[in-house]
């Protein structure tokens, strides 16, 4: 009881591609052109207000998954906070690179974070990736106490992290690449580069961050299994993963 289906998971998986990318480059590309014709809107009103109402889908879903759920992750916020910047910057009408330095801004603080948290003692890694959700972390921790291998499985976890932090690096320097791009066309309405900067950077950046993130996956679970010595990693894993 309480955990989630494959169904619910697929269908809050659909639901943010909905809200955060499918609806908001909908209304970037269509709504300001629509108000234009049938309104008889000034070009410039047209623009602010398909930008306001791309970006309220994003933000609505986040204030909704928070009320839901009462709790928010440090990358939600953080990316939640991107947003609103976006739309300030849009509709206050500043320098067009802003958005560029913004969308480089913020995988770059989570490359950060990730890499300082090590030296603390609550490493963001360990949420982000080594976590009850994922694994039976008491287990662990036990075997790896009783074969003596702290030392090596604290290692292992601090390269992990520095792949999954690389990972935002490179999603930082796609980010500032196609979004100066894009911005800096004249030719486009503030809407129109904003929705082609979306669009660009899900088709460029996935690929190469998924396989990042499987490499430091399949790195994270091979040190597991030789620190803790088990021979099928599923006996580490959660019980919800599991399921």
């Amino acid at each position: 009881m309480g955990q989630d289906t494959p169904e619910k998971k697929q269908e809050n998986s659909f639901s943010s591609l909905l809200y955060n990318i499918v609806l908001p480059v909908t209304c970037l590309f269509t709504l300001p052109k629509l108000l234009q014709k049938y309104v008889e809107i000034a070009e410039k009103d047209a623009s602010k207000i398909g930008l306001v109402i791309a970006l309220a889908f994003p933000i609505v879903y986040f204030i909704y998954h928070f009320a839901k759920e009462r709790k928010a992750s440090f990358l939600a916020i953080i990316g939640f906070l991107g947003i609103l910047i976006t739309g300030i910057i849009g509709i206050l009408e500043l320098p067009r690179e802003y958005v560029a330095y913004e969308r480089a801004a913020i995988p770059l603080l989570f490359a950060l974070a990730v890499i300082v948290t090590n030296f603390t003692k609550s490493p963001l890694i360990k949420k982000l990736f080594y976590n009850p959700k994922m694994f039976n972390t008491e287990k662990i921790d036990a075997l790896i106490s009783e074969n003596h291998t702290e030392k090596g499985f604290k290692s292992a976890l601090r390269n992990t992290s520095y792949m999954i932090a690389g990972s935002f690096v490179f999603s930082s320097i796609c980010n500032y690449l196609i979004t100066n791009r894009y911005m800096s066309d004249l030719s486009l309405t503030y809407n129109e580069a904003l929705a082609k900067v979306k669009l660009m950077s899900l088709a460029v950046t996935i690929v190469p961050l998924l396989i990042i993130m499987m490499a430091a996956i399949f790195y994270f679970q091979n040190q597991l299994k030789k620190h803790t010595k088990v021979e099928n990693i599923e006996e580490l894993y959660s019980e919800e993963l599991k399921k």
